[in-house]
């Protein structure tokens, strides 16, 4: 399991050195205890083809230690990454999250976030 951790964080760093992104760490008396990576998503040429005039930034992974939620860690990432956006010209936040997360998505939505598209699945 920590061979896929330092994969996925290699991918992680990967994608945001590519896309204009950033990754903040959130510290408590140098420890670290959460942290929020995002990029500026690029528009597609269909998008561009239908005159979509918008920049997102897209918010790709968001984590607090578990022994710090609750304590507005996650709300001071999100608006530090939603700055960074208009700091480059965004116009749109977008993040993912997982269905069963409620509490993430409770706090995007205490956040301004609404829910904008559903992806369904099904196990075959």
């Amino acid at each position: 399991m920590t061979e896929y951790g330092a994969d996925y964080t290699r991918r992680i760093l990967e994608t945001v050195r590519k896309n204009q992104g950033a990754v903040y760490i959130a510290e408590r008396q140098g420890e670290a205890i959460g942290l929020i990576a995002g990029i500026i998503a690029q528009q597609s040429k269909e998008e561009l083809l239908e005159c979509v005039l918008s920049k997102d930034g897209v918010v790709l992974e968001l984590f607090v230690d578990a022994r710090h939620r609750r304590q507005k860690v996650g709300t001071a990432l999100m608006r530090r990454m939603e700055a960074y956006f208009r700091k480059k010209g965004c116009n749109a936040s977008r993040v993912e999250v997982f269905e069963p997360n409620v509490k993430a998505h409770k706090l995007y939505g205490k956040l301004g976030y609404v829910d904008r598209v559903i992806f369904m699945t099904k196990k075959l």
